[in-house]
């Protein structure tokens, strides 16, 4: 039997890319999501794929059906127990659940100015993404409790702090930017994101106030 492994709220996945040969088979990426949704994930999107060959999975859906997952209010063993009713048709897509991506070099770029924004506006320790970060599709980048080093008391809530407040409200734009590139949309090619979006799920907002909200779900470090 396959073995199928999994990681709670880590569900991007990626596919080997060398070669046309090798490039994830649509059709089978769409069964795959099927079942997910048919197995107790029902607003689960269909994955999509970059121009390299990586499959990008609609992770903030797998984060909502785990209540301990920013917010998620869902049953804790809905993703383990869809992903092992859904292993033969995982293996058939040839993707892995367990596997989070790497930045495109758009993200980078963007992501850049959102921290040259940030550490300007009164956050000096906020870092440069790095090409080895990994990131969650529709939510940008995350940080480390490090980012608010100085300039955040310790054991406060960073994110209702005045000075973060201030840097989102003056980095708007370049706090929505990496989180636009890293949406399903921006990932996916236009030939694929038709062939394997015939359900793509509710869509995505990207106004400032949901960039605001994605950017502050940061990670205790």
């Amino acid at each position: 039997m396959q073995r199928v492994e999994y990681v709670v709220g880590c569900a991007t996945l990626q596919s080997s890319s060398s070669g046309d040969s090798n490039r994830p088979n649509v059709e089978k990426l769409h069964a795959a999501a099927e079942c997910i949704r048919r197995h107790g994930i029902p607003a689960y999107a269909d994955p999509v794929v970059a121009p390299d060959g990586t499959v990008y999975s609609d992770q903030r859906s797998l984060e909502a059906a785990q209540p301990s997952s920013r917010g998620g209010v869902g049953n804790k063993s809905a993703v383990p127990q869809a992903i092992t009713a859904c292993r033969t048709e995982i293996a058939a897509a040839n993707f892995h659940p367990a596997q989070r991506p790497h930045p495109t070099a758009q993200m980078l770029r963007d992501g850049v100015k959102e921290a040259e924004c940030f550490r300007a506006n009164g956050l000096p320790h906020w870092p440069d993404p790095k090409a080895t970060d990994t990131f969650d599709p529709g939510h940008g980048f995350q940080v480390s409790g490090g980012a608010f080093a100085g300039a955040v008391p310790p054991g406060s809530n960073p994110k209702a702090s005045a000075v973060f407040q201030h840097a989102a409200q003056a980095c708007q734009a370049e706090i929505e930017a990496p989180t636009r590139d890293s949406s399903l949309s921006s990932l996916a090619t236009g030939d694929e994101r038709v062939a394997a979006g015939r359900w793509r799920g509710p869509p995505t907002p990207h106004d400032a106030e949901g960039a605001r909200r994605f950017v502050t779900a940061v990670v205790a470090g």
